[in-house]
């Protein structure tokens, strides 16, 4: 008899587990907007045409990266992400500040050969195809 309820209250416990992780909310990633150090430094000509581009998705192993990235003036001004591996506690919990850290340092270089972030190895590789995708997109 005691089999029975310890089997009730493991299968109920994973039930309740399972029914809040996928209820969760996405973290949101923060979107980064700045002017690369080049532009603010001294005046160049940008480097890509303006507009806004949708990269290509790419398979990041535990899901998708897709961004939406923003030109302006001829440079890259905004990187916001579409799509990422969500669907874990641990990618819910690094994808987001790894994403962040690649667009700025992407923003910052203006190329999408950015350091992979630790811990988020396959989500970088991911990113730099994506953000590559789009770069030849604008490229003038």
């Amino acid at each position: 008899m005691n089999k029975y309820i310890l089997s009730i209250l493991v299968i109920g416990a994973f039930v309740v587990y399972s029914w809040r992780v996928q209820t969760e909310t996405k973290k949101e990633i923060p979107v980064v907007t700045t002017q690369p150090t080049s532009q603010i430094k001294e005046k160049k000509v940008g480097l890509y045409r303006d507009g806004t581009y949708e990269s290509d998705i790419v398979d990041a192993i535990y899901g998708n990266v897709q961004l939406k990235v923003t030109v302006r003036d001829g440079f890259i001004t905004e990187i916001v992400p579409l799509q990422y591996p969500d669907h874990h506690d641990y990618s819910r919990e690094i994808n987001p500040p790894a994403l962040a850290s690649l667009a700025q340092e992407a923003i910052q270089s203006q190329k999408a050969t950015v350091d992979i972030y630790s811990g988020a190895t396959q989500t970088s590789k991911a990113f730099q195809k994506s953000l590559q995708s789009v770069i030849e997109q604008a490229t003038l």
